[in-house]
């Protein structure tokens, strides 16, 4: 288990973040980013790592830092949906567990 202070240093850098864009010389209003890390940051790449290292690893579903894809091959189009869909599937399943 971590230390409180580690814990509580993460925590700091995942919440209460807020963002707002700018198109041309207009601005949004500012928003709060319910979901992520931080882009650019050094811890983006180790937390992204540990909140996926458990999803279920299968011929589908291709990671990399920071992002996570499923492609699906098959003979037909649906062949690869159902690839799509069971991986989809997994994929869900891994997030209620």
């Amino acid at each position: 288990m971590l230390p409180k202070q580690h814990i509580e240093l993460l925590k700091s850098y995942i919440t209460t973040r807020m963002f707002r864009v700018k198109q041309g010389e207009a601005y949004s209003i500012i928003k709060e980013a319910k979901a992520g890390v931080p882009q650019g940051g050094v811890l983006g790449p180790m937390l992204y790592l540990l909140y996926t290292c458990d999803i279920p690893q299968t011929e589908n579903i291709t990671m990399a830092t920071g992002d996570t894809a499923i492609i699906a091959v098959g003979k037909n189009s649906e062949e690869a949906s159902q690839k799509l869909q069971q991986a989809s599937d997994n994929i869900n399943n891994w997030t209620q567990a």
